[in-house]
């Protein structure tokens, strides 16, 4: 078993430290382990509702990108949910 002395100079200062390279990873919105909860978006089926702001309506925070001359049409369509409206889940 080999054995050893590590002596600490804290007072003496060493080597001018340059540039430091490595990896900053930062988890947003609980990304880094497989992706985006809708749960903490707004709820299961992405649905904004009045009821919780007024200014609220079925395209809050959704918005229509047109490239390259397509033409896009964006309509909120309820006749089968993925999920029950919040009202019913009560």
């Amino acid at each position: 078993m080999a054995s050893g002395v590590l002596k600490i100079h804290t007072l003496e200062r060493g080597a001018r430290i340059g540039d430091l390279n490595g990896i900053f990873f930062e988890d947003l919105n609980h990304a880094a382990d497989g992706g985006l909860y809708a749960e903490l978006v707004q709820n299961r089926s992405f649905e904004f509702e009045p009821i919780d702001r007024p200014d609220y309506h079925a395209l809050t925070a959704w918005e229509k990108v047109e490239r390259g001359g397509g033409r896009v049409i964006v309509k909120v369509e309820s006749d089968e949910p993925l999920n029950a409206p919040e009202s019913a889940q009560a």
